[in-house]
């Protein structure tokens, strides 16, 4: 396959040199807009964490500095094409541990440090510009896609992002580069190539067919066992809006039904998911459903979200689930972010001042009672730039989730560190 620094310049030129030849006043379709972000993080690990070991250290500092820029371009009232080019460079102490430590090839220090990888890819588009033990900077086009709307349905083609399923934190439905439940920034998906037909129709809201080709990492090749194909429907039946889940995800068929409706004010999303595995992992169920509010209280606006979520392919404990490859391989893959079997999750937001707002999140692991706090703050300094700040707290006991992890095969201790971040973003 072609390397990501070949095929990433000549993509960027692709789509700058067309616009280059527009006539003068058809610059008017073309809009861009961008953020540059910058990041820093102290971790606090425990004494018998195997990077506190390795580096006989218990804090570790580190940061990284991004920046995107979106554009879009309007040919037609029917024809438009997005493209986002992405740089970014990161690195620190644990970036330096991790690399020193001789981490057994599954175990969850392997893919600590990864970036935005295209091997699996259908077309390269991330080019490294640096890695070494202390810094890893690359460059990429998260977004290339352009789309076509007929009478007879929306099509798109290219590299794009996909959200499918009602989890709020936790979602089993979305299986296409889903957002991890602890991630705090959630303002872009990693972008897939991917080809996607969408339209409307009288009985029906709304009909999605996807498909994302994948290459297999050994052989390079684009294969049907690695790819992911799906078909979802939206319609309204009894005042519920029901979705309904047809996919071929790698060699897992996987079907489900979502349901969500106005409570009273609240608002009530579900997903149940039953995923055939075959003889890998046989036939689970997944399932998530929330609840979220918004009310006025003290003349102070507040929010409110209680999730629930069960793991079907969940075990007693982390150690069983690190050695169970159905469970590793959609770790590994994303498609999995729990090793237990059921989750109960929330947030609460309340505005302290219109510019100022207060979050507290919390997932807990109801089988070993371990748990992760995300406090923080988002403060509004102006209308184009964004201060965030906050904790990642997690509590637990030896040999659970979110307390400390000895994997059985190599005798290492891995546990999630206790972090405070600073994250500075301008909009421009």
């Amino acid at each position: 396959m072609t390397s990501a620094s070949n095929l990433l310049l000549p993509a960027i030129g692709l789509v700058l040199l067309p616009l280059t030849a527009l006539p003068f006043n058809a610059w008017a379709e073309l809009t861009w807009q961008g953020q540059l972000r910058a990041q820093g993080v102290a971790s606090l690990r425990d004494g018998e964490d195997a990077l506190s070991q390795n580096e006989d250290q218990h804090s570790f500092i580190d940061g990284a500095l991004d920046g995107r820029l979106n554009l879009q371009y309007q040919a037609t009232p029917s024809f438009f094409m997005e493209c986002s080019y992405e740089a970014a460079i990161g690195g620190g102490q644990t970036r330096r541990a991790l690399q020193a430590l001789d981490a057994p090839s599954g175990s969850p220090f392997s893919t600590a440090s990864s970036y935005p990888d295209d091997s699996r890819q259908l077309f390269s588009l991330t080019g490294l510009l640096k890695e070494d033990s202390d810094v890893i900077a690359y460059h990429r086009l998260d977004r290339l896609f352009a789309v076509l709307q007929t009478d007879i349905g929306s099509f798109s083609l290219g590299r794009q992002a996909l959200t499918w399923g009602n989890g709020m934190l936790f979602n089993p439905a979305d299986l296409v580069n889903p957002f991890a439940p602890s991630d705090i920034i959630r303002d872009y998906k990693v972008g897939s190539d991917m080809a996607l037909y969408q339209v409307t129709t009288n009985r029906i809201n709304d009909v999605q067919l996807a498909v994302v080709p994948r290459r297999d990492e050994e052989t390079g090749e684009v294969e049907t066992s690695t790819s992911t194909a799906g078909v979802k429907l939206k319609f309204t039946a009894l005042e519920n809006d029901i979705d309904l889940y047809l996919m071929r995800n790698y060699e897992d068929t996987v079907y489900g039904l979502g349901i969500n409706r106005f409570l009273g004010s609240a608002l009530f999303r579900s997903d149940i998911i039953v995923t055939d595995a075959g003889d890998q992992a046989g036939t689970y169920l997944s399932a998530v459903a929330n609840l979220d509010y918004s009310w006025t209280w003290a003349s102070k606006n507040w929010y409110g979200l209680l999730e629930i979520y069960y793991n079907g392919l969940g075990h007693d404990t982390p150690q069983e689930a690190f050695q169970d490859p159905a469970t590793l391989e959609r770790l590994a893959r994303g498609d999995l972010f729990a090793t237990g079997r059921w989750y109960i999750d929330g947030m609460l937001q309340y505005e302290v001042h219109p510019l100022i707002h207060l979050y507290a999140s919390a997932i807990v692991n109801l089988d070993d009672t371990s748990f992760l706090l995300q406090p923080r703050v988002d403060w509004s300094i102006t209308s184009s730039l964004q201060l965030l700040g906050g904790c990642n707290i997690p509590v637990g006991s030896a040999n659970s989730e979110y307390g400390s992890i000895t994997l059985d095969d190599s005798q290492i201790t891995t546990s999630r560190p206790t972090q405070l971040y600073l994250i500075l973003t301008w909009y421009f």
